[in-house]
Formats: structure tokens, C-alpha cells, sequence
């Protein structure tokens, strides 16, 4: 198993978490106003066709990841001061960016634990860094004030995250909770006038 080089810094979890969601929203934000475009135009009536729209946008989500791989770095990464290597400190090249690239697909749909992965390795390696060889660096030291507002601002961030799925998949009435509760408004009304007819 490939070791980082002793001269390199682990990149720390906080970090390239914060790189991953700069690196994530524009593809994102593309696919929602894809989406709203295309339901406002009644261009996409077909399930089949949404299914498409999300293909071609992760499709170009790896892609921009895998160039960024090869570039040791795409620019969430380096807007945080981190690289790409592998073990050695050599760039990884287009194949292994590639790899890295699909790693992503492998990783997030068992519940992103792959990412996850990374927060019990020594050296932050998440599944797609093992499997394309690869290490995440710091490029440069950064202050223990600038370690802690990441930190800070990646645990915020990801109590959003984790509370807007709550909400979004929990909390949220469905259109049938909507109409349960419709239908119970309309049967008390019904009593209401049966009570009143009554007295």
C-alpha cells in the first residue's frame, strides 16, 4: 500500500470536504436550472428524459473531476490550498485522474461512505484516492486560525446538509399528508354542520 512521502501534509477532511461542495455547485446549480428550463417549457414530460439530464450532468461532474486530477488539483481544491499527487509527489496523470474521476461514482452511492473512509485513514485517503493511487496534500501550512474557521465552516455546512434532507425527506408534508389533512378539514366541517343542524 502506497504511503504519502514524509515531506507531504495529509489534506485535512474539513477542507476537502469545503473543496468538494465549491467543486460540486456549479454542476449542481446546472442541473436544477436544467431541469426548471426544461419543466417550464414542457420539454421533459418523460421520467426517462430526467433520467438523462442528471446522466449528462454527473457525466460532466467526472469529467471536471478528472481533468482536475490530472492538474493536480481542480479549483476547489487549490481555492483551499490543496494538490493531487501520487504517493511520490508526481503528478498523477490523465489515466489515474480518471480512475480517481470513477472513484467518485463508486463512492457515492453506498451513502457516500467512501468519502467517508477518509476520516478513519491516517493519511485522509478516501476510497477513489486508494483505488487511483493518489494522495490529497497541503500545498502549504496553513494557520491553526484558518485550520479552525474551515473546520467551523465545514461542520455548518454540513448540519445544512444533513438538516435540509431531514426536512426535505422526513419533516416535509407530501402532497398525500396535504390531502389527508384536506380530507379531515372536510370531514370536521361536515360534523360541524351535522352538530349544528342537531342542536
Amino acid at each position: 500500500m502506497d504511503e504519502p512521502a514524509p515531506a507531504f501534509r495529509p489534506a485535512k477532511i474539513t477542507d476537502r470536504f469545503l473543496a468538494y461542495l465549491i467543486d460540486l455547485v456549479p454542476f449542481f446549480a446546472g442541473y436544477a436550472a436544467s431541469l426548471y428550463y426544461l419543466l417550464l417549457t414542457r420539454r421533459l414530460e418523460d421520467p426517462a428524459g430526467l433520467r438523462q439530464v442528471l446522466s449528462a450532468w454527473i457525466a460532466l461532474y467526472l469529467l471536471y473531476q478528472a481533468v482536475g486530477n490530472a492538474a493536480q488539483g481542480t479549483p476547489g481544491k487549490r481555492l483551499f490550498g490543496l494538490r493531487v499527487l501520487r504517493p511520490d509527489g508526481t503528478p498523477l496523470g490523465a489515466l489515474r485522474g480518471m480512475l480517481r474521476a470513477a472513484g467518485y461514482a463508486l463512492s457515492t452511492p453506498l451513502c457516500n461512505l467512501g468519502f467517508l473512509w477518509a476520516v478513519f485513514q491516517a493519511d485522509s485517503r478516501a476510497w477513489h484516492d486508494l483505488l487511483a493511487g493518489s494522495v490529497v496534500v497541503e500545498a502549504g501550512e496553513k494557520t491553526p486560525s484558518a485550520a479552525l474557521r474551515n473546520a467551523v465552516a465545514a461542520l455548518l455546512l454540513l448540519c445544512l446538509i444533513l438538516g435540509g434532507n431531514a426536512w426535505l425527506y422526513l419533516v416535509r408534508p407530501t402532497p398525500e399528508d396535504r390531502e389527508a389533512v384536506r380530507k379531515a378539514e372536510e370531514g370536521l366541517r361536515v360534523f360541524a354542520d351535522i352538530e349544528e343542524q342537531w342542536k
